[in-house]
């Protein structure tokens, strides 16, 4: 047993109410933790007052996110981040917002067409993918 056998070893977000989560296991004599973070069980208002923009995805699966997801929409939006930063956060939001509602990603996309270009987007997602899978 050393010290930081009292601290999580890694994290991990869980994006959507679940009862089947656990925070450690054994592998082959190995003992593995980790912290988990629950976004449901955060407040998307205390998220959105920090204002920090690159959390701003998150807001919509969060405590209260969808009645705000739009005021963390034009967080993002009128950030002073460069467009392409905006675009992919708000693309991020789009496809996380999908957990909660069906209807959301279409309607931030219908918003926010003037940024979020799905062809580039969808284009640097199957790149990073291909890269993935090659180095994998």
């Amino acid at each position: 047993m050393t010290s930081c056998d009292n601290y999580p070893d890694t994290g991990g977000m869980l994006l959507t109410p679940s009862g089947n989560v656990v925070e450690s296991f054994e592998d082959g004599g190995i003992r593995y933790r980790f912290q988990v973070i629950s976004l449901a069980a955060m407040d998307a208002q205390k998220v959105l007052e920090w204002g920090n923009p690159c959390l701003m995805p998150f807001v919509g699966l969060m405590r209260g996110g969808s009645e705000i997801l739009q005021r963390a929409e034009d967080a993002v939006y009128g950030s002073s981040l460069g467009r392409s930063d905006k675009a992919d956060l708000l693309t991020g939001m789009a496809l996380l917002s999908g957990l909660v509602d069906k209807d959301l990603p279409r309607r931030l996309l219908e918003r926010r067409r003037d940024i979020m270009s799905l062809k580039s987007q969808g284009s640097r997602l199957k790149a990073q993918g291909s890269r993935l899978k090659a180095q994998g």
